[in-house]
């Protein structure tokens, strides 16, 4: 695989190394390797075809992301300290750290799908509607100034499903708004 990636990629790789077992860790360096080459949408499907190196078959690739045979808040918390690592004086604003929440609506045509819902469309677009059917995403990032391009850059952190009121999937929340997990 070392002839496919650019040597820095592996070095930042293997700083995740210590989170998986040898069979998992190829899988995340596929998975990671494929995120970046698919074109299109980011199906398994796709990022499967594209890491032809890892002989394995589709369903092999879904069982590494369904079963979580591995720590996802270690490997968030690794990520969040390379960040700030490589990044630190890039990721201060006026002397400290600063994070931003924004959700996102993504419209969806069935029902069957978990958090599936009808949404209140902030948008402003009135081709779209007042309403909108699909998911609701929460996504949390650092903010950074990079100097050189003059903008600010978002490095997504975390990024969570709101199931709402209506189908609530990972949290209930009973009639007094009292919410336990699920």
């Amino acid at each position: 695989m070392q002839q496919f990636i650019p040597l820095e990629l592996l070095g930042y790789f293997l700083v995740f190394r210590g989170h998986f077992s040898k069979p998992n860790f190829v899988y995340f360096q596929g998975y990671l390797w494929g995120l970046l080459l698919a074109r299109g949408r980011k199906t398994m499907n796709n990022i499967a075809h594209c890491c032809f190196w890892v002989e394995r078959s589709l369903s092999s690739w879904e069982r590494f992301l369904s079963e979580n045979l591995w720590d996802v808040k270690a490997v968030g918390k690794t990520l969040v300290t390379l960040l700030l690592q490589k990044l630190e004086s890039q990721l201060q604003v006026h002397g400290g750290y600063l994070a931003g929440l924004d959700t996102l609506l993504v419209a969806k045509n069935g029902q069957k799908m978990s958090g599936v819902q009808l949404w209140k469309d902030h948008s402003g677009n009135a081709n779209r509607g007042e309403k909108l059917k699909g998911h609701h995403w929460g996504l949390l990032g650092l903010i950074g100034w990079e100097k050189h391009s003059q903008r600010y850059w978002c490095w997504p952190l975390k990024m969570r499903l709101i199931s709402g009121k209506l189908n609530p999937f990972q949290f209930i929340v009973d009639s007094e708004g009292v919410a336990r997990a699920r």
